[in-house]
């Protein structure tokens, strides 16, 4: 599930056999301890920019972010989602 709530975006995967949750806040890293079978390791989130655009029907929501792994840099992503209201 995804959200948006004053310019902050959360993202929840339920299910499998780990929860996740994304949140991407412009300005702010947030960490957590990301347990794998083989290593645990402290992931940081550092949100860049968040954009939302909602319609009467449609909207989009952008938002850009880096990971790092034990504070090392590791990728720089970016994600549009569109949807629509029936």
């Amino acid at each position: 599930t995804v959200s948006y709530i004053d310019g902050v975006v959360t993202m929840k995967r339920l299910g499998g056999k780990h929860n996740a949750q994304l949140i991407v806040e412009p300005g702010k890293r947030y960490t957590c301890i990301y347990a794998t079978e083989y290593v645990d390791l402290m992931l940081g989130v550092h949100g860049k920019e968040v954009k939302s655009r909602v319609g009467e029907n449609e909207g989009e929501l952008f938002f850009s972010y880096t990971l790092d792994f034990n504070t090392g840099f590791c990728s720089q992503n970016t994600l549009q989602i569109t949807f629509r209201f029936e």
